[in-house]
């Protein structure tokens, strides 16, 4: 039996160098531009306006936290600012219109409290409930009280 031939080995998938459809570096998150960015006296404001909407909609709402720790409706410090397309349905994959979006509306006339569990932790708010947010904003601006 004679020498074995070797070959050189070639990846014959699309991550070779030539002609490769995928990265190969992983895809850093760009910060959002300074005027998309919430102001936290924005945000501390809309949570102790509002509490949790969830809660203010259907009382035998439980309140938690994303990693599902129950608290109530107004511990301030553990509900979060949730950002409320004027329209229904919104906008798949973008956030709500800020302040800054929208010249003569405050930020917080774009969001309302929320606790984690229905704002990111698992648990998504329901049409209803995105309709009685949008309602609650419409009657605090036509009152004067956002």
């Amino acid at each position: 039996m004679g020498p074995v031939r070797r070959t050189p080995l070639t990846r014959k998938t699309p991550l070779r160098r030539s002609g490769t459809a995928l990265r190969r570096v992983a895809l850093k998150a760009r910060p959002r531009p300074r005027e998309d960015r919430t102001d936290p006296r924005e945000r501390a404001h809309v949570i102790v306006r509002d509490g949790c909407v969830a809660y203010l909609m259907d009382q035998t709402h439980q309140c938690a936290t994303a990693w599902g720790e129950p608290h109530g409706p107004r511990e301030y410090a553990k509900l979060t600012a949730d950002h409320v397309h004027t329209h229904a349905g919104g906008t798949k994959g973008v956030r709500a219109p800020c302040g800054a979006c929208t010249p003569g509306l405050p930020q917080r006339g774009y969001m309302t409290g929320m606790c984690g569990r229905l704002n990111g932790g698992g648990d998504a708010p329901s049409k209803d409930l995105r309709a009685f947010q949008r309602d609650r904003l419409q009657r605090l601006a036509a009152e004067g009280r956002l």
